[in-house]
């Protein structure tokens, strides 16, 4: 996911961290929804909790990225999901710019019917 910079300017001409904090949890849940939409494309999806590390300022537009780490955490996922029409799982997202971590952000999302 991109995010312009421009209008998500603070005071010190960086990327202000509530921008930051949205596009990685708007990120991560787009990647439960991805793999949640074809079993039930009518569950909710909230988040539970999050942490997030701003590791350096964001100077320019920036991305976030999320990939499922383990192929057996969605498979248990979603048989849980399935299984009680609730699941939780914890995914890892990342705001990089080219090669450089700017920032690290992991979120426990919740599904249920």
């Amino acid at each position: 996911m991109l995010a312009r910079i421009e209008p998500n300017l603070n005071h010190k001409c960086t990327a202000f961290g509530g921008s930051i904090n949205s596009l990685m949890t708007l990120c991560g849940w787009g990647v439960v929804f991805a793999n949640v939409k074809e079993f039930d494309p009518n569950s909710h999806i909230v988040i539970q909790k999050s942490n997030i590390e701003y590791l350096f300022p964001i100077e320019k537009d920036f991305v976030a990225e999320c990939n499922i780490e383990k192929k057996q955490d969605m498979e248990k996922f979603l048989l849980t999901f399935n299984k009680f029409s609730r699941a939780r799982i914890k995914l890892n997202v990342y705001c990089k710019d080219e090669n450089k971590l700017l920032s690290k952000f992991e979120g426990q999302y919740v599904v249920f019917r």
